[in-house]
């Protein structure tokens, strides 16, 4: 039996079994691209929870040096893997794909600018009246749309 496997193998060529290669290949690229845009997902939500617990911890009450801490861990890390995302997906050199499953490099790249600049409203070195005045005008914001 083993000889016959053998015989028959031996008459088979690398040509012969490249469409299989180029399927898998195809999968796994696909596979990939998924992947990337799954994570680009639950970055995304992630973000979206960061955002809900910014507005109760940092917002809505008067935040202590631990909340402060915390925020800038949580958004450091987020603008961290939001950049390294975009760097995978760039690499990945098929943004027409990416867009098909859902990705928009337009939306990561204000995601990501969103995040930068409420880093340096809460982090930066504006000085602390001008940190205030921000949040200032931004609870005010926050409480016209709540109006609405």
């Amino acid at each position: 039996m083993e000889e016959q496997m053998t015989m028959r193998l031996e008459g088979v060529s690398a040509s012969e079994w490249d469409w299989v290669r180029r399927l898998i290949a195809d999968v796994q690229e696909q596979e990939r691209h998924e992947h990337l845009v799954a994570l680009w997902a639950q970055w995304r939500i992630a973000v979206r929870f960061f955002r809900q617990a910014e507005f109760i911890l940092m917002r809505q009450k008067q935040p202590g040096a631990v909340d402060f801490k915390f925020h800038r861990a949580c958004l450091t890390g987020l603008i961290s893997i939001g950049e390294f995302l975009l760097l995978h997906i760039a690499e990945s050199g098929d943004r027409e794909e990416l867009s098909r499953l859902g990705f928009s490099g337009e939306n990561a790249e204000a995601a990501l600018a969103t995040l930068r600049s409420n880093w340096d409203e809460w982090h930066g070195e504006s000085s602390p009246d001008r940190i205030r005045s921000i949040q200032q005008k931004l609870l005010e914001l926050n409480g016209e749309a709540q109006a609405h």
